[in-house]
């Protein structure tokens, strides 16, 4: 997989391109499959929110509070701490059992189920929905043949 951004020394200094979000989506997958994730993974991450959240302070904002960082030069790190700090709040949240991987044969997407009966099993029915009961029907209709 391809990586969307760098990590900064400033952040996680033994992280080289890519591995937070590897680490990130092992996590996820293994949330999804129910297993436990790795320790390697989990403490690695706990180790970049430590290192994140550094940077932030809680300030009056309006009429209650919210989080800033205090760092308002390095936009990079900016968004990679907010990465950093969504995934900790997913995986602390109600909301984790509702992570799913999807089904599809040649698609590993994660997402959150929010359907109705919580059994949806592609991250797209148009896409990954579609080939699915495409190979299942010609799979079927080949069967009937022989």
């Amino acid at each position: 997989m391809t990586s969307l951004y760098v990590i900064h020394s400033t952040c996680a200094p033994n992280f080289g391109e890519g591995q937070l979000r590897e680490r990130i989506f092992r996590i996820f997958s293994a949330t999804a499959t129910t297993s436990n994730p790795p320790l390697k993974d989990m403490l690695a991450l706990n180790a970049v929110f430590r290192a994140a959240n550094a940077h932030a302070v809680v300030l009056p904002l309006g009429e209650g509070f919210s989080w800033v960082w205090q760092d308002k030069k390095n936009m990079t790190d900016r968004l990679l701490w907010e990465i950093i700090r969504s995934a900790m709040l997913l995986l602390t949240s109600d909301d984790t059992k509702l992570v799913r991987q999807c089904a599809g044969d040649d698609c590993d997407w994660l997402f959150i189920d929010n359907s109705r009966s919580s059994n949806r099993r592609w991250r797209e029915m148009k896409t990954c929905g579609n080939r699915h009961k495409a190979r299942e029907f010609y799979r079927r209709k080949m069967g009937r043949r022989s």
